[in-house]
């Protein structure tokens, strides 16, 4: 009986242990500030994520001796920070020498939830807004109900936009 009683308590503690939030043994915590990407005009890119995704510019600086420009823009808790570099070089450029279809490592791209994806589809589309993916349904069986759409920025960077 002594023995049945002891595994009891250890698969009790075991169990225990194995379903314990692992992330307070982390050193430290991290949350989302902000993401910064490099475009091409700062002008026109702060129009284009006001136009269409409804950021508010929040604060816009300049660093001339380094080239630099940055808008910090912000939506629903999010910041998205645009920075002009003088010295960077388009995705494009980079690309002419390699194969067709070839991709940079890196970035890949922004995802937003939404919760209205059949009318944002139509905004952008009104909107002239490049897709590369259009609207359509996930192929994600935990997620069959949802939708998504992957639209581009005026530099090529990766939208995309998923139902709630």
């Amino acid at each position: 009986m002594k023995n049945s009683s002891w595994l009891t308590l250890l698969i009790s503690i075991s169990i225990n242990v194995l379903c314990q939030d692992r992330t307070n043994e982390f050193p430290f915590k991290i949350n989302p500030s902000l993401v910064a990407i490099q475009i091409s005009n700062i002008d026109s890119s702060e129009k284009w994520y006001k136009d269409n995704l409804g950021f508010i510019v929040e604060d816009k600086k300049e660093f001339p001796n380094s080239g630099i420009k940055v808008s910090r823009l912000k939506i629903e808790g999010f910041d998205l920070e645009l920075v002009e570099n003088e010295k960077s070089i388009s995705r494009n450029e980079i690309l002419k020498k390699y194969p067709k279809g070839s991709e940079i490592q890196g970035f890949v791209k922004l995802t937003f939830i939404t919760n209205n994806i059949d009318e944002a589809d139509i905004y952008l589309k009104k909107n002239g807004v490049k897709y590369l993916f259009d609207l359509q349904k996930s192929n994600r069986l935990s997620k069959e109900n949802h939708k998504w759409l992957i639209i581009s920025d005026p530099d090529g960077n990766w939208i995309q936009l998923i139902s709630k």
